[in-house]
């Protein structure tokens, strides 16, 4: 997209009177002004982008995971980790009572 949110005009001049040509001299320059700032405007397309990316978004926000979901997920990965901690040890300690000892 072409529009750029942190552009920050600068301010208008003072206006100039006319001199009696009938066009002021402010107007020329608020013309300019308009004419440099218009690139910083949105188009039709980068509208259409923005729909198109907005309607894709909205179509796949049902599969995101919520906080709910986050937390969940936290609490039964820290339950198989300690689970398969437990489990590791027990194991290891069963293997060292059946084994038999080692001469020396």
């Amino acid at each position: 997209m072409s529009a750029n949110p942190d552009f920050k005009a600068p301010p208008d001049p003072p206006a100039a009177e006319s001199g009696g040509r009938g066009v002021s001299d402010s107007l020329e320059s608020r013309l300019t002004r308009l004419e440099t700032h218009f690139r910083y405007l949105a188009t039709k397309e980068d509208l259409q982008k923005l729909e198109t990316h907005l309607q894709h978004f909205e179509t796949h926000i049902q599969y995101f995971a919520t906080k709910e979901d986050l937390q969940k997920l936290k609490v039964w990965w820290l339950g198989g980790i300690i689970g398969g901690m437990g489990l590791a040890a027990t194991i290891a300690i069963a293997v060292l009572r059946l084994s038999p000892p080692v001469a020396s």
